[in-house]
């Protein structure tokens, strides 16, 4: 389903900023610093490999909201496969980039 663009101003768009005098910036702040405690704290009680997977699952979650907000219904398999393909090539980059250096120090040496 597209949403209806009505040539809105892309200013719409930027992150909302609570300015310190508003009545609500103090109870905000008190809720940001909560979060990001209870956060830590879930991350520090899993093991590495459960935290990791939880971490790759959010990112796709937010992938997949972040696109049904644009308009773009991409199914999170899709979703999936972008991501693998774009972590192959940045692996390929970098053992490209990793010869590439091999190759200017043997002829420089």
């Amino acid at each position: 389903m597209a949403l209806p663009d009505d040539n809105e101003s892309t200013y719409a768009f930027t992150p909302l900023m609570v300015s310190q005098g508003s009545r609500a910036w103090a109870q905000l702040s008190d809720l940001a610093v909560d979060l990001v405690d209870k956060s830590a704290a879930l991350r520090s009680s899993l093991p590495a490999p459960i935290s990791r997977a939880l971490a790759g699952l959010v990112r796709s979650m937010n992938c997949y909201y972040s696109n049904l907000i644009e308009g773009h219904n991409t199914h999170p398999v899709d979703i999936e496969r972008a991501c693998i393909t774009i972590t192959v090539l940045i692996r390929k980059n970098a053992v490209f980039n990793w010869k590439l250096k091999r190759i200017s120090r043997c002829k420089s040496g």
